[in-house]
């Protein structure tokens, strides 16, 4: 009776290594490698907003980062301070460690300068930025490739339903994100969950609702014509693509303890006299 019972077991342990993998296991390496994909991009978009905040809110233009170039300004994630700012630095605004491009994500950073809300269809590049303005407003704008393996197998090169969640869900991060999809014609669309997304105008004196907006990227918009983003995003090669607002107001008196810090920090007694 033993032996048989012996036997069972070693049977039964056998027919383990003839298991197929757990789809559902599998589904959730998947999906993690998605989220810290997206998590990274927006990261970056966050990041440079960070940076260039007190710079442009104040409008101290230090450095004369400003005057180097027109608007749009390209920023390289990949530089710890690449407008050398005194007070501040990429590495200060990043995660701790964090590391640019060591995944395959390589994402392009700007800030735009608009005339108009970037929404409006009529909104153009101000030659000029007006920095810290809600009718001028300014933009972090990021974009960058979304790998094929994310991408739909039936020719259409569609983002899978599970990243496209993952890049739309505003919970942790703010900002407007989506995907690009551009067409023959050289217009685009923003599309996804949040890319299409209701402002309601409230009366401050009854505070009801008046009028209701859909703000939504127009398909000509300005941005679509940024040099890069044509080579990198252009026809049938969809992209994640991320803007925010920059600040209109110092919250919690960011800039102002960031300088104040920078102001009252001792004097460095190894420098050589």
């Amino acid at each position: 009776m033993y032996i048989w019972i012996l036997l069972a077991t070693i049977m039964i342990a056998l027919s383990f290594f003839n298991l197929s993998p757990r789809q559902d296991k599998d589904n959730t390496f998947s999906e993690i490698k998605a989220a810290s994909l997206v998590t990274r991009f927006k990261v970056e978009n966050l990041a440079v907003m960070r940076y260039l905040q007190c710079d442009t809110l104040l409008r101290l233009h230090t450095k004369e980062w400003d005057t180097r170039q027109s608007p749009p300004y390209k920023v390289d994630i990949t530089n710890p301070n690449p407008f050398d700012f005194d007070y501040t630095s990429l590495t200060d605004v990043l995660p701790t460690g964090y590391k640019p491009n060591v995944v395959a994500l390589d994402a392009k950073h700007y800030l735009y300068c608009m005339d108009k809300p970037v929404e409006n269809s009529e909104a153009q590049n101000l030659e000029v930025c007006r920095f810290g303005s809600t009718i001028y407003p300014t933009y972090a704008v990021s974009f960058a490739k979304i790998p094929e393996r994310w991408l739909s197998k039936d020719g259409k090169n569609t983002p899978l339903p599970a990243f496209v969640n993952f890049l739309t869900d505003k919970a942790q991060f703010g900002g407007i994100a989506g995907y690009t999809e551009c067409f023959a014609d050289g217009t685009c669309a923003l599309k996804g969950g949040t890319a299409r997304h209701v402002v309601a105008n409230i009366d401050d004196n009854t505070n009801k609702t008046g009028d209701i907006e859909v703000n939504l990227i127009a398909r000509d918009s300005v941005l679509w014509q940024n040099s890069e983003f044509k080579s990198m995003c252009g026809y049938n090669k969809p992209c994640m693509f991320m803007y925010r607002m920059m600040p209109t107001t110092d919250e919690k008196a960011y800039c102002q303890r960031l300088l104040t810090d920078m102001w009252n920090e001792p004097p460095d007694n190894n420098t050589n006299n």
